[in-house]
């Protein structure tokens, strides 16, 4: 059967009937598209219906010289096998949605796909339109026997494009600049992804894809957040002049060993939280690192941030391996930053002049503090650095309550500076040999080294002359 489009590029202004099985072919007599909702109802008046909800839906085959595939065209036409139309340039939004067997989609002249145009093609396989450019939202959502999506010409990839499509293994847009939010979110079975000349990097573009082995963008300037999250297989990942990374980024990516992000100025906050294989990080060019970011990395044994300025809460938080830290610009310290890391025997923070609450708890294997400009040291910041033998603050103008507590091998502190720093509470040194406790030193008290100067002046301070038996004038 042959349906004519009439001169106002619609379908006829009246088709009453029901269309047979078999093949529809469409021509257009120069004219040029097939109208919106052409499938929409059996009794069509004012050209907008043809096929959509038909009685008789048993159209296997749809072909024809339209340049036009217009919105909601074949919509639900359930029993199309093949769709051909090799001069179509345009096809407008759900054009082919819930197609669900059209295993077959031919539209070489195609330049523009529309939002939702195959959605719920579930019989897809193979997606080529080489002349596309733009990839509307959604438009291949849940095309979940879609293997392979070849788009040679497109330059955008719109927000949900491919999402939920399962069973994509290979993914090919060498021309392709930006990639929406959501764009892949769910191919579980995608290994490859090839983006040569893509610039941003949507929220959660490749999110759970969880078979994704390497990640090559050299264009990329910016990862969104949740970009890559729950990407269990990805080991490689080259982003060489990407300048941020958003939160969640690479969050769960537990079998990544080894990143390198040269121009990196900012990290978000968990971007690389639970990496528990990630073994070295390069970030020459950060400066800040945010809540997070590393947490529970717990294979990582060296960093250096030569140019990171503040390292937000919780950022390093239970690394358990980790054993060296280099932040040679680094001023502020939030809370939480190294809490847990076990293992840590070299810190190294010339500049920072502020240590958060919790910062090194529970660092075990530190023996030596010195923080040569910190002003303020929070709340608990030691609090369990059991080996913590010598600690120096000759800036400290704040010590909080319970800092030092149950750093048991405390034995010299270092208070030099000109001021007596201000101590919130007696309790700063409880369970140490400061205070009483000197089990674990054989018995010898720990001792406070003060300015000759101050001397006696720290004999009375307020919450400082309680512990008048341990100043040692300098």
């Amino acid at each position: 059967m042959s349906l004519f489009l009439g001169s106002n590029k619609v379908a006829p202004t009246s088709y009453h009937g029901t269309v047979p099985s078999g093949t529809i072919s469409i021509t257009s007599n120069g004219m040029y598209d097939v109208g919106s909702y052409a499938s929409a109802s059996v009794s069509v008046s004012g050209g907008d219906d043809l096929f959509e909800q038909l009685v008789d839906r048993t159209i296997t085959e749809a072909s024809g010289n339209v340049s036009v595939i217009g919105s909601y065209a074949f919509r639900h036409c359930t029993s199309l096998t093949t769709a051909s139309f090799p001069e179509a340039t345009t096809i407008y939004g759900y054009a082919f949605t819930d197609c669900t067997s059209l295993t077959t989609a031919s539209f070489p002249a195609a330049t523009t796909i529309g939002g939702y145009a195959f959605q719920n093609c579930t019989s897809l396989t193979t997606a080529s339109f080489p002349s596309a450019t733009t990839i509307d939202s959604f438009a291949f959502q849940r095309c979940s026997s879609l293997t392979t999506a070849n788009f040679p010409s497109a330059t955008s990839i719109s927000y949900g494009a491919f999402q939920s499509c399962s069973n994509l293994t290979t993914a090919s847009f060498p021309l392709a600049t930006s990639i929406g939010g959501s764009a892949f979110l769910g191919c579980s079975n995608l290994t490859t992804a090839s983006f040569p000349a893509v610039k941003t990097i949507g929220t959660s573009a490749f999110q759970n894809c969880s078979k994704l082995t390497t990640a090559s963008f050299p264009a990329a300037t910016s990862i969104g957040g949740s970009a890559f999250y729950g990407c269990f297989s990805l080991t490689t990942i080259s982003f060489p002049v990407a300048t941020s990374i958003g939160g969640i980024a690479f969050q769960n990516c537990s079998n990544l060993t080894t990143i390198s992000f040269p121009a990196v100025k900012t990290i978000g906050t968990s971007a690389f939280q639970n990496c528990s294989n990630l073994t070295t990080i390069s970030f020459p060019a950060v400066k800040t690192i945010g809540t997070s970011a590393f947490q529970n990395c717990s294979n990582l044994t060296t960093i250096s941030f030569p140019a990171a300025t503040t390292i937000s809460s919780y950022a390093f938080t239970s690394c358990s391996n980790l054993t060296t830290a280099s932040f040679p610009e680094a001023t502020t310290i939030y809370g939480y930053a190294f809490r847990y890391c076990s293992n840590l025997t070299t810190i190294s923070f010339p500049a920072a002049t502020s240590i958060g609450i919790f910062a090194f708890t529970g660092c075990t294997s530190l023996t030596t503090a010195s923080f040569p400009l910190a002003t303020t040291i929070g709340s608990s910041a030691f609090n369990g650095c059991s080996n913590l033998t010598t600690a120096s603050f000759p800036a400290a103008t704040t010590i909080g309550n319970t800092a030092f507590i149950k750093c048991i091998t405390l034995l010299s502190l270092y208070l030099l500076g000109s001021t007596i720093p201000t101590l919130d509470n007696i309790n700063a040194f409880t369970s140490t040999p400061i205070s009483n406790y000197t089990t674990s030193t054989g018995g010898v008290y720990g001792s406070i080294y003060v300015p000759a100067s101050l001397y006696d002046s720290y004999l009375t301070a307020t919450n400082w002359s309680v512990y008048s038996s341990r100043f040692v004038s300098v």
